[in-house]
């Protein structure tokens, strides 16, 4: 067994105080050349607050997309009736964003519909779903390929044609 080290030894690691992950996250963001995607991204969530707050309706049905030079905020909408809400409220969302830690001062707001960026979570599969999706990409049935194949007459070639 070694001998124990003294204290103000240099080889004896420091124990610092505990930091939240969150607080770390810019440093290693910025470390990583991620500083905008980060920034972006807590954008985006406080967007989202903001709308689920002043705007229910819209509550998850859009995203900040990008901030363009003359001060115009693009925002994706799911529907057109989100971006409605959205466009009916522009002022107001627009000033609270502002004022948001992590929102984003714009002067304007300009609505994108339906990109399909924006995907809402898909309602569980169904039995009868599955099948009807089946149908839909495995074509018809095996045993009417197999009657085919048999070279056996399809109901319509075994009906008499008028004329013949």
């Amino acid at each position: 067994m070694s001998p124990a080290r003294p204290y103000d030894d240099e080889r004896v690691p420091r124990r610092r105080s505990p930091r939240r992950v969150g607080d770390l996250l810019p440093e290693a963001a910025r470390a990583l050349g991620l500083e905008e995607q980060l920034r972006w991204a807590r954008a985006g969530a406080a967007w989202e607050r903001l709308v689920g707050a002043r705007v229910p309706a819209a509550a998850g049905g859009s995203r900040p997309v990008r901030l363009e030079g003359d001060g115009m905020l693009v925002v994706e909408a799911s529907a057109p009736i989100v971006g409605q809400e959205l466009l009916t409220r522009a002022d107001e969302l627009l000033a609270a964003f502002g004022d948001l830690p992590d929102g984003i001062r714009a002067e304007s707001l300009r609505v994108v519909v339906g990109r399909g960026i924006i995907r809402r979570p898909r309602r569980a599969a169904t039995a009868r779903s599955a099948v009807a999706r089946h149908r839909r990409h495995a074509g018809p049935h095996p045993s009417v390929r197999s009657v085919e194949s048999h070279g056996r007459p399809t109901p319509d070639e075994a009906r008499p044609r008028a004329g013949a």
